[in-house]
């Protein structure tokens, strides 16, 4: 088995349904990663910002951070900027593969959920 498989843990939650977005603010406060909505929430860069405008009303206390691919080098700033900027609950990755495997890298070398 690769090292990095045994490293970083899976997402705390996998919601796949129709109508998973609209309940995402409250699938994170009730299974408790997130009750203050202090989230680092990663999206790309083509989609990311159509699921912003979509979301950032139902998360008032989340950063948003687009991400340029799904690169190491990508995950390594991700949780740069994640780690410099404030204090958060969770890292939330939306979208496809690659970003949700940039978000869990991050969040795992930031210890955060």
């Amino acid at each position: 088995m690769p090292v990095l498989t045994r490293l970083i843990p899976s997402p705390v939650v996998v919601d796949i349904r129709a109508g998973a977005l609209d309940d995402l603010a409250g699938l994170l406060a009730d299974q408790r990663i997130s009750g203050s909505g202090k989230l680092a929430v990663a999206i790309s860069g083509g989609s990311g910002q159509a699921l912003r405008e979509r979301l950032a009303p139902a998360l008032p206390g989340a950063d948003w951070f687009e991400v340029r691919d799904g690169t190491i080098d990508s995950a390594v700033q991700l949780a740069d900027d994640v780690k410099g900027k404030r204090r958060y609950d969770a890292v939330v990755g939306l979208g496809g593969g690659k970003i949700i495997d940039v978000a869990k890298y991050a969040a795992a070398r930031v210890g955060l959920p």
